[in-house]
């Protein structure tokens, strides 16, 4: 494949590193930082989750591990898909070169994620879907996939909400914040990467036997006591089980 290296323009590290979460600062808060790579290890990842249940008020694992799994995506897919879709550039977003910032702001933990490795990569050769899928591949097959088998394990939850955890930045990125920055020249490609990653990116970008974000990309539909449309979920994400007045969201299977 015909790809190229670059760095980002400065214009467009200050964007990923104000608005999308990325960071080049070293947390002082050790026991709420990790790498990328200790998510991978049960004997890690599990004692982390449970470090993390203070931050969510979390009654068990399971539901750590849910929450958790929310903030860690928003990360990867925030960053590294806008690059992508926005600048052409493919962020190194291995999991070797990942580690998680913790932050605590206004009360709230909202980590970022650190690169080793700011490089990065660009399609050459008028082969972009090549390069996309290898962007893509990096992000979701090789490091998220990896790190909801261990963490599944860890918290014994099920991949799917984990999976659809995920999905839902997805669409809320592409449907939402790219749709609006987008100008005219590039809104067609903000289209065309969300039409391919909910119907064809093939499974084997995600390490899975299916397309997990083709499974949860329903329509929009109206739900009683919701002022707008949303999209049904599949799965319950446990956020009810830490909300104050212990409501499902609105989006919940357990509300209908």
């Amino acid at each position: 494949m015909n790809v190229k290296k670059s760095l980002l323009e400065q214009t467009e590290w200050d964007y990923l590193t104000q608005h999308l979460r990325l960071t080049s600062t070293v947390s002082d808060d050790k026991a709420r930082s990790i790498s990328a790579a200790d998510l991978l290890d049960e004997e890690k990842s599990g004692p982390y989750l449970d470090r993390l249940a203070s931050v969510y008020q979390s009654p068990a694992r399971m539901v750590t591990a849910s929450l958790f799994a929310k903030r860690y995506a928003a990360m990867l897919v925030s960053s590294g898909l806008y690059a992508m879709t926005m600048y052409d550039k493919g962020l190194n977003l291995s999991i070797a070169n990942c580690h998680l910032e913790s932050t605590i702001i206004d009360e709230r933990w909202m980590p970022n994620v650190r690169l080793s490795d700011v490089w990065v990569t660009e399609p050459a050769g008028g082969d972009r879907k090549a390069w996309r899928d290898q962007v893509l591949r990096l992000i979701f097959g090789d490091h998220l996939g990896a790190v909801w088998r261990s963490i599944s394990k860890a918290a014994k939850i099920p991949r799917t909400i984990l999976w659809e955890n995920t999905a839902i930045y997805v669409y809320v990125l592409y449907e939402s914040r790219m749709a609006e920055e987008a100008d005219e020249g590039r809104r067609l490609q903000v289209q065309e990467d969300l039409a391919y990653l909910t119907a064809g990116a093939p499974a084997e970008l995600f390490g899975e036997k299916h397309n997990p974000l083709a499974k949860y990309y329903g329509p929009k539909c109206m739900v009683e006591g919701v002022a707008k449309p949303v999209r049904p979920r599949k799965t319950c994400c446990f956020y009810y089980q830490v909300d104050e007045d212990e409501d499902y969201c609105s989006s919940c299977p357990k509300r209908r």
